[in-house]
């Protein structure tokens, strides 16, 4: 009796066994599946739900607007197409009804000055007009393409600035001014370029080759190219003058003048012009003139 009994004991044990492992089976094979991938299935829903809704409603469009100081090359007048008419605008420069004047920067660029100049420039406003020195352009066409981009005239002060050289004969000045132009358009990426405008070095009137640069300036005409000189100047190519001198040179010479182009240079030991700088175009302002340059004459402005 004791014996049946425990065998039956055992058939209940193993009994209760084979139920436990089949609900464990169950468990596993079934439930804990579903339990365990639900959280990451909610988790690629949530997740698809978010990119579905930001290409939808939660775009930012973001639009890019060109800085208004630095024009682009499209924007910038490129060159005007020269006439007789504007060579002759041109040497009448000095003559005006209402107060102007144009600031000019000759024998840069150089990578000490010139880039402050252009900085003050940016700061007033003020537009001005760079003679520069082929020599000088082929070193940085980078502030070559400043210059233009920013909005100020880019004219042609020939190549070497050797007197001895460039007045050797008129094949030579002509030659300078040629090998300039080609510079410019070269530092620019613009075939089409032209300056149109020539400074002689140490100024056309008078000197030792005052016959052979009346000659050029003749033969210059005749290719439509205008020359243009100053009628007032600071004298930083004079010596070593602090700014206040500077300034006062400026107002001496400007007089009572009612057009009038300013020649200052921005070579590479002139730091004392651009300290000048603010003072001439703030005296400038304050007595009524109006800053241009030469866009300002050759397009019609």
């Amino acid at each position: 009796m004791e014996e049946e009994k425990h065998l039956n004991y055992k058939k209940v044990i193993f009994v209760v066994a084979i139920i436990v492992l089949s609900i464990s089976c169950i468990y596993i094979g079934v439930i804990l599946p579903q339990i365990a991938f639900k959280p990451k299935e909610q988790e690629n829903i949530k997740t698809s739900e978010q990119q579905e809704g930001r290409q939808n409603s939660n775009v930012i469009e973001v639009i890019l607007e060109p800085k208004e100081d630095i024009p682009s090359r499209e924007e910038t007048f490129v060159y005007p197409q020269m006439t007789p008419e504007k060579v002759e605008k041109v040497a009448n420069i000095y003559h005006s009804d209402y107060k102007r004047v144009f600031l000019t920067f000759d024998d840069g660029p150089s990578k000490t000055v010139t880039p402050e100049i252009l900085r003050i420039l940016d700061e007033y406003g003020v537009k001005a007009t760079f003679f520069v020195l082929g020599s000088r352009a082929e070193i940085y066409p980078e502030l070559i393409q400043d210059e233009y981009n920013k909005g100020h005239y880019v004219a042609n002060h020939g190549y070497s600035h050797k007197y001895s050289s460039i007045y050797a004969s008129i094949d030579n000045v002509i030659d300078e001014y040629t090998t300039t132009e080609n510079i410019i358009r070269n530092c620019l990426g613009m075939e089409e370029y032209k300056s149109n405008v020539f400074r002689f070095p140490g100024g056309k009137p008078g000197g030792k080759y005052a016959n052979l640069k009346q000659q050029a300036a003749d033969a210059l005409k005749e290719m439509n190219v205008a020359y243009l000189d100053w009628n007032c100047l600071t004298r930083d190519s004079e010596g070593s003058f602090d700014k206040d001198t500077l300034v006062r040179n400026m107002i001496d010479t400007a007089g009572e003048k009612t057009s009038i182009v300013v020649l200052m240079h921005d070579a590479g030991n002139k730091i004392t012009t651009y300290e000048a700088l603010p003072e001439v175009i703030e005296y400038f302002k304050n007595n009524g003139y109006v800053f241009e340059n030469l866009y300002n004459i050759l397009s019609g402005q």
